[in-house]
């Protein structure tokens, strides 16, 4: 777990909403933007309705990386216009988290390459069109020590300890955090309807599926006209559920099968999540409230299974303190994967600029299939 006052010096948004501004301003007036079309599972004669929650209408061109680059620059240029001022030019770190290509069905080029010389390859892929185009303006993007982190919705939470972590011990002045997923490819809604994941008219236990963007830069000193001190303490537990799985020593292949099925039953039960949220909240909290929980719930039943019981673990830890409705991004933005942190984080830094939230204290939550979950506490 990391803690440290730091300053928040701005965000930029590329969302299934709008920028920055207007998409948190929208997710507290309960507003979305989905659209839903007509479509053939592989496995199916009949065509079916889904709802998916694209970012921006001039996106529908772009596929795979293209579409990646585009948001990004689109997220960057929100940066700036929300920032008022030009971005740092020195001592400045790049952070960035991406859902693995292959997990949104993204095809790498050259197979005779090693792993890892793909993913360099896929990396390019993005960042030289992209800072090639914002190079005029910003040539620090282009020799700025990056650093990738591939997964879903706990990448965020190790880049936001990382930028933490290199503010506070002085290696670096400034951290420019930069996410970006989607769902919504072609190839990738295909396999997640096959797999009975997505919201249709016959699977309503599933989410709508969505894209988006950010940009978040994070400083040890005011930048830009809305720059705020703000105290950021992340803490995750990263164990799977196949690490779990290898340790225990079944005799046949029943019994084998039956622990899978009691290990993946009590990941979703809010054993996880709740000793990390008590790391980060050490106040007993007695006549006050509680502070407002971002759920990263999507509609998918075992994630409504894992946030009921954190509810109910959460009023048990803390009886006397008073809680607030739960927020969840997911009915704006729909299902974000690894941007789904970020726009959690996005709403609560708009909720405690603004007074949204009605509170200065936030905690986000985010679980992962694999088993993995963190908690990102937030206070001004």
């Amino acid at each position: 777990m990391s803690s440290h006052n730091i300053y928040f010096s701005g965000i930029g948004l590329c969302s299934p909403i709008a920028g920055f501004k207007d998409a948190c301003a929208a997710f507290y007036a309960g507003l979305n933007r989905f659209d839903t079309f007509d479509t053939m599972a592989n496995q199916s004669e009949d065509a079916v309705n889904i709802s998916i929650a694209p970012a921006a209408t001039n996106l529908e061109g772009y596929q795979g990386v293209a579409k990646t680059v585009k948001m990004l620059n689109m997220a960057f240029d929100d940066l700036c216009d929300n920032l008022k001022a030009p971005l740092p030019q020195n001592d400045l770190c790049i952070l960035t988290a991406m859902p693995e290509p292959q997990h949104r069905q993204l095809a790498l080029t050259n197979q005779q390459q090693s792993w890892q010389e793909q993913l360099n390859s896929y990396i390019s892929m993005i960042t030289m069109p992209l800072f090639n185009k914002l190079a005029a303006d910003n040539p620090v993007l282009s020799s700025a020590p990056m650093q990738w982190v591939f997964g879903d919705r706990v990448a965020f939470a190790r880049i936001l300890n990382k930028a933490i972590q290199l503010i506070n011990e002085g290696s670096y002045q400034h951290c420019l955090l930069m996410v970006a997923d989607s769902l919504i490819n072609r190839a990738n809604l295909d396999t997640l309807q096959d797999a009975q994941q997505v919201k249709t008219d016959n699977n309503p236990v599933g989410f709508i599926a969505g894209e988006s963007a950010a940009m978040i830069l994070l400083s040890n000193q005011a930048i830009g006209e809305h720059a705020f001190s703000l105290n950021i303490q992340v803490a995750s537990d990263e164990s799977t559920i196949e690490q779990a799985i290898a340790q225990v020593e079944p005799q046949t292949p029943d019994e084998e099968n039956e622990q899978q099925i009691q290990l993946e039953r009590n990941l979703w039960q809010g054993e996880k999540l709740m000793p990390l949220i008590k790391q980060l909240i050490s106040q007993n909290y007695e006549n006050q409230w509680f502070p407002r929980c971002f759920s990263d719930i999507n509609g998918t039943e075992y994630r409504a299974v894992e946030f009921g019981n954190l509810q109910v673990k959460l009023k048990q830890a803390y009886p006397k303190a008073y809680f607030m409705q739960p927020l969840i991004p997911s009915l704006s933005f729909g299902e974000q994967g690894t941007m789904t942190g970020p726009l959690a984080f996005a709403c609560a830094i708009a909720g405690m600029q603004r007074g949204l939230a009605r509170h200065n204290e936030m905690l986000i939550t985010l679980s992962e299939q694999s088993g993995k979950r963190a908690a990102i506490a937030l206070r001004m």
